[in-house]
């Protein structure tokens, strides 16, 4: 559970991040189609990266040295959901803040699928014809023209033949660009991340840009800019659909401004190498940072005591910390810190002498202990349990389960010194 929420979070932050920078840095830029790959790849990139994890041991003491996490914040939650319980046994703030959630993205799930029939509705009682080796679909309602997936969607017999043409010229640049993946991307976007507003602002950047594309690829080709702009003004009152690119999206004060505009100069496509260190930073402050190895934790234990699934963690700085291992969100808390908790074999009979190989005792198969101080344990059920004993965590689990491990046998004795010649 709490795994999820932070990753929730992580995942919003990522996302408005990457709209304050489209914001502030591209969205005046005339580089569209340029645009819409950063539209494009980012939002899927924030989805991936507070999966990744990285073994950041080579560069971890250059970091610290440099200062850099001093000022990258911190995004650890644990503390603060381990800490808190709700008045509810076993419930924890991150499971009511998940219940919450889950909530809004099942309402969003089926606001998506309202959408998804109304679109299929109008399909359904539309006349396809062909023009041009597209589908276009003959709709007899008041409908503002739209496309999705590979077809266009209007009533001819609101337009003219001289606005059909522009028309159909503007739709089939986003049948032809696949503007629909850009839309459904948009919408994947608003349904995980209902509850942050910034995931809404980067649908309508998403939306906006596609239309500045297509005003773009329908103006160089030699239509006359002032008739398709009071062309935009002149198609609207009709229904439009969300899962759609329609003719004249709402911001059309915002489109006739860009059409005015003249080209950025190449050297404001500069501001795109600022993605590399935002970037970077990114993933340190929701890898690295935020992820501590069990030796760096280790390495503040005085003790560790497990007994009938309740763990005591004395702190060499005199603080403790427990964990009933019976309730499932402060196991999670546990593992979350210092690793898994070690499945305890079936039938578990204490023994206290064991071979390095091969041990001898209910559950177990065999025990294997390698020179690098790293044990494996073979259970009969198939399963297998990993220790590092270089590590106090993972030592102490080890011993309360299966004892302490045997000394090494000591050193053979010295051959005797041969008989002085005489």
């Amino acid at each position: 559970m709490q795994s999820l929420v932070v990753y929730f979070v992580k995942l919003s932050l990522l996302l408005t991040v990457m709209y304050l920078f489209y914001y502030l840095f591209l969205q005046r830029l005339t580089y569209y189609t340029i645009n819409r790959w950063y539209l494009l790849v980012y939002p899927v990139a924030a989805f991936a990266i507070p999966l990744i994890k990285f073994n950041h041991s080579w560069n971890q003491e250059s970091i610290v040295a440099s200062g850099i996490t001093n000022w990258i914040p911190a995004t650890d939650t644990s503390p603060l959901i381990n800490n808190a319980r709700l008045t509810a046994p076993g419930i924890t703030p991150a499971d009511g803040i998940l219940l919450i959630i889950t909530a809004g993205i099942v309402f969003m799930l089926v606001r998506f699928a309202i959408l998804l029939r109304s679109f299929y509705r109008v399909k359904k009682m539309a006349i396809p014809t062909r023009v041009n080796g597209l589908k276009v679909f003959q709709v007899n309602k008041n409908i503002t023209p739209f496309s999705f997936g590979g077809a266009i969607f209007i009533n001819q017999h609101q337009h003219s033949t001289s606005e059909l043409q522009e028309i159909l010229r503007h739709e089939m640049v986003h049948v032809k660009q696949l503007h629909s993946v850009d839309i459904i991307l948009g919408e994947i976007i608003c349904l995980l991340n209902w509850f942050n507003p910034f995931a809404w602002l980067l649908k309508k950047a998403i939306h906006q840009n596609l239309e500045f594309i297509v005003d773009q690829k329908v103006l160089q080709h030699g239509v006359n800019k002032k008739k398709y702009q009071f062309l935009l003004l002149k198609v609207t009152g009709g229904d439009s659909y969300a899962l759609a690119a329609p003719f004249n999206y709402s911001s059309l004060k915002k489109r006739i401004v860009m059409m005015n505009k003249s080209k950025s100069p190449k050297l404001e496509l500069c501001k795109l190498f600022l993605l590399l260190p935002a970037t970077l930073l990114m993933l340190m402050a929701f890898s690295s940072k935020a992820q501590q190895t069990n030796q760096d934790l280790s390495s503040n234990i005085k003790s560790l005591d497990i007994k009938n699934n309740k763990a005591v963690i004395r702190l060499k700085d005199g603080g403790k910390e427990n964990y009933d291992l019976t309730v499932v969100s402060e196991k999670n808390a546990f593992e979350a810190k210092y690793g898994k908790v070690p499945v305890a074999p079936p039938k578990h009979v204490p023994f206290t002498a064991m071979k390095p190989t091969v041990v001898k005792a209910p559950g177990v198969k065999n025990i294997s202990v390698t020179k690098e101080n790293k044990a494996t344990v073979y259970l009969k059920n198939g399963g297998k349990e990993d220790y590092d004993l270089n590590i106090a965590v993972q030592k102490s689990a080890f011993t309360n389960k299966y004892g302490n491990l045997p000394s090494p046998p000591s050193a053979p004795p010295a051959p005797p010194a041969p008989p002085a010649r005489l």
